[in-house]
């Protein structure tokens, strides 16, 4: 089981390039039953892998009250959280631990249509996964397409610019290779893993609070590597931006 909060920061550079700093704070907890049929629980919690990023849009195109978008983006995972957490048992798993303890950079690809009543967003990346603690997780190629619509208010007001919320639906996807513990790989972990996720967006003008549920529709993973029953993800977005004088 996991529990997370993740903030996650924006701030425009310029017109064009947007940093991105994602904090994430983690709960795992593994329970499971020995061969005296004991019951086991370990667990670990706290800061987990902070990632930053950069976003350059390098196409824009509008339209009379449509406008789309492609940026491509970059950057690294760090190893922030805490990756050598034992308990009475010994050294927790490195799928337990809260931090991953590798360098990992992250590259991809963000596509934008937006009109005034709904929006479409769609992103593929790739993580590349380095070793750490004689462990290795496998690279991660994940996908994401987002619908969102304009559920309050249903008409623009002619002045001022109010919040908004909006229905979301989502399609989550990952395929993630087998993971690799002392140079051999482990056959129990990786595979492709798709979740829908229809959620909740509350959008102001200088921060976004969002929450969904993903349900997974795809599991096809490796071996015994243990699935989703499902997701709760929750998110805070702040934005700033500067003035020149």
């Amino acid at each position: 089981k996991v529990h997370g909060l993740t903030g996650v920061y924006v701030y425009g550079f310029t017109e064009k390039l947007t940093g991105i700093l994602a904090v994430p704070y983690l709960d795992r907890e593994l329970k499971l039953t020995n061969e005296d049929s004991e019951r086991i629980e370990r667990n670990a919690s706290g800061l987990g892998d902070i990632r930053t990023l950069l976003k350059y849009r390098v196409f824009t195109k509008d339209e009379p009250g449509k406008t789309h978008r492609l940026g491509v983006f970059g950057g690294l995972e760090w190893p922030t959280g805490d990756d050598d957490e034992k308990d009475r048992f010994g050294r927790l798993p490195q799928v337990l631990q809260a931090g991953s303890g590798s360098y990992d950079p992250i590259v991809g690809l963000v596509w934008t249509t937006q009109k005034l009543s709904w929006q479409l967003d769609a992103d593929l990346g790739y993580k590349f996964n380095t070793e750490a603690n004689d462990f290795e997780f496998g690279d991660v190629l994940f996908y994401n397409v987002s619908y969102q619509h304009r559920l309050w208010p249903r008409e623009l007001p002619e002045e001022g610019v109010p919040s908004f919320v909006y229905g979301v639906v989502e399609l989550n996807g990952s395929y993630a290779a087998k993971n690799e513990i002392d140079g051999r790989r482990d056959r129990d972990s990786g595979g492709h893993t798709v979740f829908l996720s229809p959620g909740v967006q509350w959008v102001n003008t200088r921060w976004v609070v969002e929450a969904a549920v993903q349900i997974p529709i795809i599991q096809d993973l490796n071996g015994d590597a243990l699935e989703v029953d499902y997701g709760v993800p929750f998110g805070v977005r702040f934005r700033f931006s500067h003035n020149t004088l």
